[in-house]
This record gives C-alpha cells, sequence and structure tokens, in this order.
C-alpha cells in the first residue's frame, strides 16, 4: 500500500502541468530573506482548493472576508520567495476563462501576518510569485492556478485568523480610453520655449485604469494623470515629478507607452525613489518611434490618513531637444510675402523684432550642427513666382551686437530638406542667402530670421532689417490665363 502510494505520488508529480511563468508585479514591502531556509517541495493532493472562483477579463471586482483559523498548514514554503510560511493558509481554486490582468491583494490581515502567493499548479514548487501584500500579473488564456493566503512564521504552533482579500480581472494591455482621450496634450515646442514651465496635477480619486505592467516590478494602485506627448517634435527629453506636499508619503510613478491596446509597449518606467521624492525619466528617439506617445503620472497607492489631495508637479526644464521643422511654421507663417511687389519695388525694407518670439527651431543638424537658440520670424515666400533670389538681413544701427541667422526649408516635418542656411558666426553682420529654383522645386518656401541668443529688449535689441533689393528673378509667365490654369 505504501508502495502505492508513492507511485500515485510520483504520478501527481510527473504529470503536472508545465506552467509558464507570468509577468507580475508585487507590492513594495518585501520580507527578510532567510539565507539558511530551503523550502521543501509540497504537491497537493487532493489537486483542488478550499474555495473555487471564475474570474473573466473585464470587470470582475470582488472583496470577501475568510479565516484561517480552521485551516491546516500544508504548503511550509514556496520557491518563489526565500523565507518560510508555516502558518495555517486558504487555498483559492481559480478558473481562468480567457488571458487576463489580475490583482490580488490582502486588504486586511488583522493582528496576523499573513502574504499572498500564486501558483501555476498543485505544487509549492508552482509558485510564479509571491508577495507581503499584493500580487498582480497577466494569466491565462485557460487553466487553474491556486491563489494562497499563508501566514508568516518560523514556527508550526501559529493559529490562523480572519482576513479580507480583494480581487480583480482586467483586459490585458493599456486601456484605448487613455489614448483616445488623454487628460492634458503636451506641445513640445511650446514647453521648450518655457522651461520654467511646470505643470500641477492632482492624483487624489483619478481613476486607476492601469496597476503593472512588464516594464513594472511594482504594484501602482493609485490613479493616474494621462499625457499626450507629440513625440514627432523632439529627438529627446526627460520629465520629472515632484511631489508638492510634504511629509504625505505620495510615492510616485512615471509610465511611458507608444500606444495603447494589448499590444502596447512600454518604453518607460520609474519608481525608483520612495514616499515624498522626485523621479525622474529619460526617452529618447529611435528610428521606429511613434508619432505621439502617452506619459502617465502614477503612485503606488493612496497614503493612509486624512488624505483629500495629492498635488504633484511635472517639467522638463530645458532637456526637450527638438526635432525637425515644427508643422506650426507652414501651417500659420508670421508673414507671407509677395514677389511681384517685391519685385515691383526692390527699395523695399522689411522690419522686424525678434524680442519675445518663439524657439520653434533650436537645432536642425541637416542645415548646421550648431544650436540656435533666440527666436524667429517666419515668412512664407511664393517660389512659384521667381527663379532665383538673394536675401540679406542686418541688425538695426540701434543694436549691431545681434547675431543674426537664416533658415530656409521647402517643407515642415520632422525629416526635411535644407534648402539653406546662413550665419556668419559673428555679431552685426549682414547675413546673405541665396535661393535658386530646381525642376520639381515646391511652390512653397519658408525662411526664418533667427539670432544665436534670445534678444533681451523690445524695440532696442532683437531689431533687424531684410531686403532682396533687385534679385528677385521672376518666372516668365504672370498672365491671368496662365494663372487661372495654375490653379486648376
Amino acid at each position: 500500500m505504501k508502495i502505492l502510494k508513492m507511485l500515485l505520488l510520483l504520478a501527481v508529480i510527473c504529470l503536472l502541468p508545465a506552467y509558464p511563468g507570468v509577468q507580475a508585479a508585487t507590492d513594495k514591502e518585501f520580507k527578510r530573506e532567510d539565507p539558511f531556509f530551503s523550502p521543501a517541495r509540497t504537491v497537493l493532493d487532493p489537486c483542488e482548493g478550499d474555495s473555487t472562483l471564475t474570474v473573466v477579463a473585464d470587470g470582475l471586482s470582488v472583496v470577501f472576508s475568510a479565516t484561517t483559523a480552521f485551516s491546516e498548514s500544508r504548503l511550509n514554503g514556496y520557491s518563489c520567495v526565500s523565507w518560510p510560511e508555516r502558518g495555517p493558509e486558504m487555498i483559492y481554486e481559480l478558473a481562468v476563462t480567457d488571458s487576463m490582468q489580475f490583482w490580488a491583494g490582502i486588504l486586511d490581515e488583522g493582528v496576523l501576518d499573513l502574504d499572498i502567493f500564486l501558483l501555476g499548479g498543485c505544487d509549492s514548487d508552482a509558485c510564479l510569485e509571491g508577495a507581503n501584500l499584493e500580487v498582480s500579473g497577466n494569466i491565462g488564456p485557460l487553466g487553474t492556478y491556486f491563489l494562497v493566503v499563508d501566514g508568516y512564521s518560523y514556527d508550526y504552533g501559529q493559529v490562523g485568523g480572519p482576513f479580507t482579500l480583494g480581487f480583480e480581472g482586467r483586459v490585458i494591455g493599456l486601456p484605448q480610453s487613455i489614448c483616445d482621450n488623454p487628460d492634458v496634450k503636451f506641445d513640445l515646442v511650446d514647453l521648450a520655449a518655457d522651461p520654467d514651465y511646470l505643470f500641477v496635477g492632482d492624483l487624489f480619486e483619478q481613476e486607476n485604469l492601469l496597476q503593472s505592467y512588464e516594464c513594472s516590478p511594482y504594484l501602482e494602485r493609485g490613479g493616474e494623470i494621462w499625457f499626450e506627448i507629440p513625440a514627432w517634435q523632439a529627438s529627446s527629453f526627460e520629465v520629472r515629478v515632484i511631489p508638492l506636499i510634504e511629509d504625505l508619503g505620495l510615492d510616485l510613478a512615471i509610465w511611458l507607452f507608444d500606444g495603447c491596446g494589448p499590444e502596447a509597449a512600454c518604453l518607460g518606467f520609474a519608481d525608483d525613489a520612495t514616499g515624498d521624492e522626485e523621479e525622474t525619466l529619460v526617452w529618447e528617439r529611435q528610428p521606429d518611434s511613434p508619432d505621439f506617445i502617452y506619459l502617465g503620472v502614477d503612485c503606488t497607492r493612496v497614503p493612509v490618513g486624512d488624505v483629500t489631495s495629492l498635488l504633484f508637479s511635472l517639467g522638463f526644464g530645458s532637456t526637450i531637444e527638438l526635432l525637425g521643422v515644427p508643422l506650426s511654421i507652414c501651417l500659420d507663417p508670421d508673414v507671407q510675402l509677395d514677389f511681384e511687389t517685391l519685385a515691383a519695388f526692390p527699395d523695399s525694407i522689411i522690419q522686424g523684432d525678434l524680442f519675445g518670439k518663439s524657439n520653434l527651431l533650436e537645432l536642425y543638424e541637416p542645415c548646421s550642427p550648431l544650436k540656435v537658440r533666440g527666436g524667429e520670424i517666419w515668412f512664407e515666400i511664393p517660389a512659384w513666382q521667381a527663379t532665383d533670389f538673394t536675401v540679406n538681413v542686418a541688425p538695426t544701427a540701434i543694436d549691431l551686437d545681434l547675431d543674426l541667422v537664416l533658415w530656409l526649408f521647402g517643407e515642415c516635418g520632422p525629416e526635411v530638406a535644407c534648402l539653406g542656411f546662413a550665419n556668419e558666426n559673428a555679431s552685426g553682420q549682414v547675413e546673405t542667402l541665396t535661393w535658386v529654383k530646381q525642376e520639381g522645386g515646391p511652390t512653397t518656401i519658408y525662411l526664418g530670421v533667427d539670432c544665436t541668443q534670445a534678444p533681451t529688449s523690445a524695440g532696442i535689441n532683437g531689431l533687424f532689417n531684410m531686403s532682396f533689393g533687385s534679385s528677385i528673378v521672376e518666372t516668365e509667365s504672370t498672365s491671368w490665363g496662365d494663372l487661372r490654369g495654375r490653379y486648376r
């Protein structure tokens, strides 16, 4: 009979299904590891739980009370942790119907010291994750898992007691609602022009749309604020978030994703600090980077006590490295020129003031490896009206220290061709740029007057004069018939 029991036990061990590991996350509160403890493998026989819970992917949220007072200690250790669990346990059999993200947590353990474990089979060596209070991860698509609430103890005589357990099921991935309706939409060009800008937000009573993902080892059970960021505008940035209420214990986290849905890729995660400390995250553009990315500010959990606000600040400082020529330049240029008028009046002088202008274009390496930190005035030029021209810009006599720059583009976007660039790297100098029409070239081009450093006074040290003189060579035909045919 003993031999038969042994053979049956070996058969159970050999026939245990090979469950894959899950990408799981836990709370930050860890038990002290015991380097001398080595858990003995234990197989549940019979292979069943004390209670069964059928879990579904969307909308499951259960809170119930139970007790280990009438249970025995069947599992005294687990392969996924290095401490003993010699107290009595409750075992829940989870009938999983589909792939899902789950969360389970001990909400109240009274005077006990309980821990929580997820098993992929009837075996302590099938432990997928263990934690002090909470576990979360992706499971499925089909199968049976076991959730164990066990008592932490070095002694076999620990008594059981009541506890409250919570369980949630969610669809895998980042909810589509985040991308469809983000809380805030940023413009990196505006933020780069105002490095002192700080967004102030409040996580209090925000919806908990995301609690764990493959990029995070920790659970983030607080609510979030989500930001849409136009990644096409920049090559890199660093974002920093700081709790604003001292000694509250707010433990912030930062998420960054390439989009939404079940296959959303996590581009970054930051939760390196503890409560009341700042978090930073760096993003760098990759060849396959999407046009928009989504950044979430989260927290590990709502601090205990009488809390009515969870204020934080978010800023990029001067870390935003802009990329390409902003679309706003082509969509809304500052000035629209007409070459027929300018050619008719070759002595015309266009005057401008760069003071207070937005720094829309700071660096564009196809034109120049140098950063140009002033603001610009952008001119839309009807290239179809001319075959070539030369433009000159010069500081006024009021301020000869102004170091001017000229940019010339045929379109806007992240990887456009640079048609011209002029900077003699000396203040007070005239800058000159010549353009010659190429076959198949653009019908409209965009000329920017810039300066290496932003002016500090209105009407004093940002003034310039721009002229084309008699350099504009008009196209041959200007008849109404040809003009009418051009726009058919």
